[in-house]
């Protein structure tokens, strides 16, 4: 989980560049206003049936360490905004958190062997 720590991604929305940051600081209070481990709290985020509550806490958490002007209630009004700003806010955190948390491709799954079909070479020899 040390690649989750440190990682940061830009955004041009609301009217400003707006820096997200995970780090260790950030899981902390995720982790306390949630009641909930971190790595859990970004699968959830990623899957993208996310509580409001949960998106604006996991966004301020991520601007803290860049943006500590800015209120959980001002992020809150962010998520709930509609629009370009708010898709581009979206696009970051879910670019922050892949980079965190990579998700598991297709091409990285190792495949299972072929079934074999009949008896194996040694049932055979053995009659």
């Amino acid at each position: 989980m040390l690649e989750a720590f440190g990682q940061e991604e830009q955004v041009e929305a609301f009217g400003e560049t707006l820096t997200l940051r995970a780090d260790f600081h950030a899981a902390t209070v995720i982790e306390g206003a949630l009641d909930l481990p971190f790595p859990v709290v970004a699968a959830h985020v990623r899957s993208g049936a996310v509580q409001y509550r949960v998106l604006s806490n996991v966004i301020w958490a991520f601007l803290r360490h860049h943006h500590r002007e800015i209120k959980i209630e001002q992020v809150f009004a962010m998520v709930m905004a509609r629009g370009e700003d708010a898709a581009k806010m979206g696009f970051a955190l879910d670019a922050l958190l892949e980079r965190c948390f990579p998700s598991a491709r297709e091409d990285r799954k190792t495949k299972n062997p072929p079934k074999r079909n009949g008896r194996s070479k040694s049932s055979a020899a053995g009659g």
